[in-house]
């Protein structure tokens, strides 16, 4: 019996041993295996380290190009802006020199305003600049680039609603003029109205032939030297009550004179919105230059980092 016990520990000896072996082998395996996983997470971990660096260096780019295109746009707005206050002055000192003449008005391309204001997408350009820079300023520029923007289009309308009332009112003195001349031209004596009186009106009428080549569009002459001379000729003559005949001269005289004068009126009016206007500008235009320098100077900063 011991000696089968011995055998069986002989045995179980050497199986032991074979066991310890498989384990030792199975557990150097498994470790190995461990480690290559160990390393395979590292290196997966990595890759998405590096995914996620390429990512925001990618998403900061698009941030950076949206910032840069709107600074471009900020630029070409400021450039309008300062051509729009040189427009504006000009054609108050135009008008200062020559105030029954409503001159066209000259503007560099507004392109750029209109794209900044109307076709950039707000949200996403806001978004791109606080990701880049923490403040703000980007919010006032928004502000001010719409100002600028409502200022070009009421200055573009008021001009042209300025104009075409100026003209309107220049066709009423043309007309007038015309018809106080038919009016003299066809005249005949009357019960009320004596040959004398008309030949006075045709004798001024005859020195004043060629009042259209030497007013042209001179209407403060034309003024002071037709139509002022005529309705004081029919006021002395009949002693300031001018009979029915004459009431559609007297008509034409006054209709033409009273248009002069609100010519006048209109367009003085005119150049002192535009003198309040120009300097309101330069004060948007001057706060966007700032707010866009410091956009600039936070661009350069980005890219260089």
């Amino acid at each position: 019996m011991f000696e089968f016990y011995f055998q069986s520990g002989e045995f179980v000896e050497n199986g032991g041993s074979f066991l310890v072996d498989w384990f030792i082998e199975l557990s150097g395996a498994a470790a190995g295996a461990g480690i290559a996983v160990y390393y395979a997470f590292r290196q997966y971990r990595r890759q998405i380290a590096d995914q996620e660096r390429e990512r925001i260096v990618q998403e900061r780019e698009i941030y950076l190009n949206k910032v840069k295109y709107f600074s471009y746009l900020v630029d070409g707005s400021i450039k309008f802006g300062e051509g729009l206050v040189d427009s504006i002055k000009s054609l108050a000192s135009r008008l200062a020199k020559d105030i029954y003449t409503i001159p066209e008005i000259e503007l560099s391309s507004w392109d750029d305003l209109v794209r900044a204001v109307e076709l950039t997408d707000r949200e996403i350009h806001y978004h791109a600049y606080l990701n880049l820079v923490s403040d703000e300023d980007i919010v006032q520029v928004f502000t001010d680039l719409d100002l600028l923007n409502r200022t070009r289009l009421i200055y573009v309308q008021l001009h042209e609603n300025k104009y075409k009332e100026d003209n309107v009112r220049k066709v009423i003195v043309s007309k007038s003029v015309k018809s106080a001349t038919l009016f003299i031209k066809d005249l005949k004596p009357s019960k009320d109205i004596e040959q004398s009186f008309i030949n006075k009106l045709l004798l001024f009428q005859q020195n004043q032939s060629d009042y259209s080549l030497k007013y042209g569009r001179n209407y403060e002459n034309l003024s002071k030297k037709y139509f002022s001379p005529i309705g004081q000729i029919i006021y002395s003559h009949h002693k300031g009550f001018p009979p029915a005949l004459l009431s559609e001269l007297y008509l034409h005289v006054v209709e033409g004179a009273v248009e002069i004068e609100n010519i006048k009126t209109e367009n003085d009016k005119l150049r002192m919105e535009l003198i309040q206007l120009a300097p309101k500008i330069e004060i948007i235009i001057n706060r966007i230059r700032q707010n866009s320098n410091s956009m600039r100077e936070a661009i350069v900063r980005v890219s260089n980092e």
